[in-house]
């Protein structure tokens, strides 16, 4: 049995009363907020920062009424009921930080305890008990409280003052206990919600759960045909290693076999680029003087390796090949840097081949070709120097003038040569030297101006060498040589030959040729010099014999000159009394002195006759002598072309009695006037028509008259006996006539031909001839038609101005 206190023994006051009454009110209206603000944060999102701020909010509030309550009590005394509703307001607060905020609480099972359950609360936040164990653990200080008060004998409630004290009634003390219990449905709502979505996530894990497994069993399975296809390619290799393994051996054999071959061929090397390294095999320190590995890794690449001037033709011929496929063989020749800088030929071969994966790479050789290509640059130089000697040569030997022959030798063979100078010394018996007579640039000008010789006894001259010793003479560096002589005038001779100049067997001059390098002239270049220093003589002694035969000719037509003008001079000495003589005998034979005998008259018709042809001689002579001496007069007027020819006809109609021979005239209609002196056209065609009748024996001769172009033809053409080809081309030349007893017996000057072609020239026209043995002959004479100019000379018009004088 619980002793109850005597009433007597804890008297209440009435104002204690009500302060405890208040003061409890106060501490379960802070503990129930606090309560109810936990609990409203447990199922909030703690991430939002607005209810963060109002539990913090609500926390202070509860801290602060509780911390008051708790100061008054201290100042006065209070009921157990008071102070279990104190301690019940503590445990409450110290259950919402510890929910809340995680900080423990003090009352209710005592400071130790209700700290170990609040630090499980806070652990516990996250769990679907949280609640449940957060309430118990506020509630059941309370409880407890209650109910060690009423075992104890002390009322559960607090009594009332003995008067009506405002708000001390039982209400004050029941509103925490319902503020409390109140909120308990809530939680529960809460926590049954709490459960539900805990349902449906555990639930959305299961399901989760079974696609996760679904993929794990899918990855299993991939996982499983992954090992199996690594098993079976590992077996694959495995198979070809152990080939590749097992044919090593034949690789290393054909590898030193492949390294015996290479050995005999030094200039060869093979080579082969994957992945932008590169490997060589061969003897590549021999030929290019880098180390075998050098190219090992790609290292040292052969772009870099290539001529400036060849890198870029590489590119563009590797690029194109590159673009049309890789096909074929791509070959090309280039220059390589030598380790020691100097550069050979290379010739390039390349392909695409294909490796065991099939996967591409390039393979090739490379083949030194540094001698094949000097022999072609040396064979080019040399066909170049014969061609630009050839051409040479032909230019020279236009030139007649010697001085001129030596003056452009010189310079032509400086310039297609790129010579430092060159002289040519011609020998003077006389003198017995050597003088130079055309040299290039002022060096050469000085020299010639000053009448530059060597003695041929001279012993430091080349030049005298070349020609006392009548060979080459060469020297590579004249510094060095005791028999050069310096020349001022040319101080930057390095090396010089001296050739000899040939005419006829006999040494006539020297070619000298000097270089400002040493070592300048080769075996090539001698031989060209050689074969260019004999035409150059050739070419020189012609020069001088063509000069000499031009002042011999000169001579001769100074002479023949003369001749002309003696016989135009004494036309009329010569004629005067040729003409008494046939004109004398033409009388007696006409009977003027009476009758004469047959002898005598056989006599004078010889006279006549023979006079006839001397005179016929004298004036075909005289017109030649006044033709070439340019004294011929023309006396131009207009002709109608078929009155001309029948004029030719009526005078060589006497011709014509004496053989059966039919001449016929054909002029074309509407031929213009013909402005030339009449006399002697008429006299162009009488020598062809009297050509025409003496050459045919019998048949036909035509006078023709037709325009051709600007000009009108005269044509005579006969059934006679023809010229032979051979003959054609000295038709018209001056005493020549056609050979056998015919022509013999038809007598003739042959000037008449060569009168002609000089009469048709000078009116500006030309004359042709046509004809086949036993076929006849058509001569066809082309006179230009001019507008008619009373008052011009003839040859004025025609541009021909030889002097003009009477007959």
């Amino acid at each position: 049995m619980i002793d109850r206190p005597p009433a007597a023994q804890d008297p209440v006051p009435p104002e204690a009363a009500w302060q405890a009454g208040l003061l409890s009110a106060s501490a379960g209206i802070a503990g129930g907020v606090v309560l109810v603000a936990a609990l409203a944060g447990a199922f909030a999102e703690p991430g939002i920062e607005a209810q963060r701020l109002l539990r913090g909010w609500l926390i202070g509030l509860a801290l602060a009424l509780e911390i008051g309550v708790w100061l008054s009590a201290r100042r006065g005394r209070l009921t157990l009921s008071a102070r279990l509703q104190l301690i019940g307001g503590w445990a409450a607060l110290g259950f919402g930080l510890s929910v809340f905020g995680g900080i423990g609480g003090i009352g209710g099972l005592g400071p130790g305890a209700y700290l170990l359950l609040a630090a499980l609360a806070s652990l516990l936040w996250s769990a679907p008990a949280s609640l449940a164990f957060a309430g118990l653990c506020g509630l059941t200080p309370l409880a407890m409280a209650w109910a060690e008060a009423g075992l104890a004998g002390y009322p559960i409630l607090p009594r009332p003052p003995v008067g009506p004290v405002p708000g001390s009634g039982l209400w004050l003390q029941v509103l925490p206990l319902a503020l409390l219990t109140g909120t308990l449905p809530l939680a529960l709502g809460r926590l049954r919600r709490l459960l539900v979505a805990q349902q449906d996530a555990l639930r959305d894990q299961a399901h989760r759960r079974e696609r996760l497994e679904a993929e794990l069993a899918a990855r299993d399975r991939e996982l499983t045909r992954t090992r199996s296809r690594l098993r079976e390619e590992i077996d694959d290799r495995t198979v070809a290693l152990a080939a590749l393994q097992a044919s090593a051996g034949g690789l290393d054999h054909a590898r030193r076999r492949l390294d015996a071959i290479l050995a005999y061929l030094p200039r060869l090397v093979l080579y082969e680029t994957r992945g932008g390294a590169s490997a060589i095999v061969g003897n590549v320190e021999g030929l290019l003087g880098y180390p075998a590995d050098s190219f090992d890794g790609g290292r040292t690449g052969f772009i870099d390796l290539l001529h400036p001037e060849d890198a870029a033709a590489q590119r563009e011929g590797f690029a194109a090949w590159e673009a049309a496929g890789r096909q074929g063989v791509l070959g090309q020749e280039y220059r390589c840097r030598r380790a020691d800088g100097s550069y050979i030929w290379l010739q390039d071969y390349t392909v695409e081949a294909r490796a065991e994966d099939g996967s591409p790479y390039l393979a090739g050789a490379l083949i030194d070709v540094s001698e094949r290509r000097r022999a072609e640059a040396e064979r080019e130089r040399f066909t170049r120097q014969l061609r630009t000697a050839a051409e040479t040569a032909e230019r020279l030997g236009a030139i007649l003038d010697p001085e001129r022959l030596m003056r452009e030798t010189v310079e032509l063979m400086q310039a297609r040569f790129e010579l430092y100078h060159v002289h040519v010394y011609l020998f003077d018996r006389e003198q017995q030297q050597l003088r130079v007579r055309a040299g290039t640039g002022e060096a050469g000008r000085r020299m010639v101006e000053a009448g530059h010789a060597i003695p041929l006894a001279a012993e430091r001259s080349l030049v005298a060498r070349a020609a006392r010793l009548e060979r080459v003479v060469l020297v590579d560096d004249v510094a060095g040589d005791p028999h050069h002589l310096p020349n001022p005038l040319l101080p930057a001779t390095r090396s010089e030959v001296a050739l000899p100049l040939r005419a006829s067997g006999a040494i006539i001059g020297v070619l000298d040729v000097q270089d400002d390098q040493p070592g300048r002239f080769g075996p090539s270049d001698l031989d060209t010099f050689g074969t260019l220093a004999g035409q150059i003589g050739v070419a020189i002694e012609n020069a001088r014999l063509f000069a000499e035969m031009q002042s011999v000719m000169e001579r001769l037509r100074e002479v023949d000159r003369l001749k002309s003008e003696f016989l135009a001079n004494m036309s009329h000495e010569l004629r005067t009394p040729l003409n008494s003589i046939i004109g004398y005998a033409e009388l007696m034979l006409m009977g003027i002195n009476g009758e004469i005998d047959l002898e005598s008259r056989k006599d004078l018709q010889a006279i006549f006759d023979n006079g006839q042809q001397l005179l016929e001689l004298i004036n075909d002579l005289l017109d030649l002598a006044k033709i070439e001496a340019g004294r011929m007069r023309l006396d131009a007027e207009d002709v109608m072309v078929g009155t001309l020819l029948e004029e030719v006809r009526r005078r060589n109609a006497g011709l014509l009695l004496k053989k059966p021979i039919q001449m016929t005239i054909e002029v074309a209609p509407g031929l213009p006037l013909l402005r030339v002196d009449r006399l002697r056209i008429e006299q162009v065609l009488n020598n062809l028509v009297s050509n025409a009748v003496k050459f045919t024996e019998s048949g036909q001769i035509w006078l023709r008259a037709y325009p051709d172009g600007e000009a009108i033809c005269l044509e005579v053409e006969d059934t006679g006996i023809g010229i032979e080809a051979a003959g054609l081309d000295s038709v018209f030349e001056k005493f020549r006539q056609a050979d056998g007893s015919f022509t013999r017996r038809a007598k003739g000057t042959g000037l008449g031909l060569a009168i002609t072609r000089h009469l048709v020239e000078m009116h500006g026209g030309t004359i042709e001839v046509q004809s086949r043995v036993d076929a006849g002959t058509i001569f066809t004479v082309r006179l230009p038609i001019q507008p008619s100019e009373p008052g011009k000379p003839l040859r004025a018009m025609f541009g021909l101005t030889p002097k003009e004088v009477e007959a």
